[in-house]
């Protein structure tokens, strides 16, 4: 119990510190922006080509992935950038916190065992809430667009965070590195960001241009 509470007050607090460094640099200049693209696309590829038994084939789409995924982010404006970003964290803080809370039904024990279906509506009806708001807020009153987008980008999520699931379940690995205690790696936080990323930038094309 005393371990489990420690493990939550390491990841809460790591988690508040990534968060002023990620929003810090999308709101601060494009420059800071683009920055922070980069390291984030140096340490999720360089994290996935370590992986263990994996395919050449493998790392190699993979890296593609990551790296056509983090280009199409560049070309988001940052507020829209912004948004996305809060979007799908309170997709993951919503999926954990009601999958902690009520989690009974695992969506796929094999590939995730922590994950359940309770977590994932949570996820869902909080991404839902939170990108609404930010149309609301943010983008004249676009609150409609925006929930609905807000769909999209936690089913998004949800498959890049089974996505890297799956690779680390084929590695051995349960994190993908330990740069950043309580969460992992560099990819095990952005997991959801990346498989999100392309339903953000249909969203934009779509729906907001």
């Amino acid at each position: 119990m005393e371990e489990t509470r420690h493990n939550f007050w390491v990841r809460a607090a790591t988690g508040v510190v990534l968060a002023a460094i990620v929003l810090g640099a999308v709101l601060w200049c494009e420059a800071s922006y683009l920055g922070l693209l980069g390291l984030v696309a140096v340490g999720c590829v360089w994290e996935f080509f370590r992986l263990p038994r994996l395919a050449l084939a493998s790392r190699l789409c993979g890296t593609a992935y990551i790296i056509i995924t983090l280009s199409l982010m560049a070309s988001f404006p940052r507020l829209f950038a912004f948004a996305f970003i809060l979007t799908v964290w309170a997709n993951d803080i919503f999926a954990y916190l009601v999958g902690v809370a009520l989690g009974r039904h695992k969506i796929w024990p094999r590939l995730s065992p922590h994950k359940s279906w309770e977590g994932l509506i949570g996820g869902v009806v909080g991404a839902v809430v939170v990108a609404g708001a930010a149309g609301y807020f943010l983008f004249d009153g676009q609150w409609i667009a925006w929930s609905v987008g807000g769909l999209f980008i936690a089913i998004g999520a949800v498959a890049g965070d089974l996505a890297e699931s799956f690779f680390k379940r084929v590695a051995g690995v349960k994190d993908s590195g330990r740069l950043l205690p309580g969460h992992g790696g560099v990819l095990d936080r952005f997991d959801a960001m990346l498989g999100a990323a392309p339903y953000a930038y249909l969203f934009l094309t779509l729906f907001l241009r």
